[in-house]
């Protein structure tokens, strides 16, 4: 076998811009930064990771047990606003998701956004 280097010293923001610039072989990215490598011929989407591997809980929330049990309102109200959004995304188009989290992706256009 190949010997393999993982690397870990590269912030996870910083990751796209390392590897267009020559560090590494392969890369995980997020969405959308790897559909727009590729649509810059900067890189090839070869993989989907939440493709292959199920769903992943890529972000996740956490408090300690004492705010949650002196807080039970404002963990509702989080837990109501959180599901509220989930209600959302599923009954709309991704067009018209990608226009309202455009603001969010400054560097990603609406056709991008629109993909992935």
């Amino acid at each position: 076998g190949e010997d393999v280097e993982v690397l870990t010293h590269i912030q996870f923001a910083l990751m796209g811009g390392a590897f267009t610039g020559g560090e590494g072989d392969f890369v995980t990215l997020f969405e959308p930064v790897a559909t727009t490598l590729e649509l810059a011929n900067e890189g090839y989407v070869v993989a989907s990771v939440g493709a292959d591997s199920g769903e992943i809980p890529y972000t996740a929330f956490s408090a300690a047990k004492s705010y949650i049990e002196k807080n039970p309102d404002i963990i509702q109200a989080f837990t109501n606003a959180i599901y509220k959004g989930q209600i959302w995304v599923a009954e709309h188009t991704p067009a018209e998701i990608a226009e309202v989290i455009q603001p969010s992706f400054p560097d990603s256009d609406l056709e991008t956004l629109t993909l992935v």
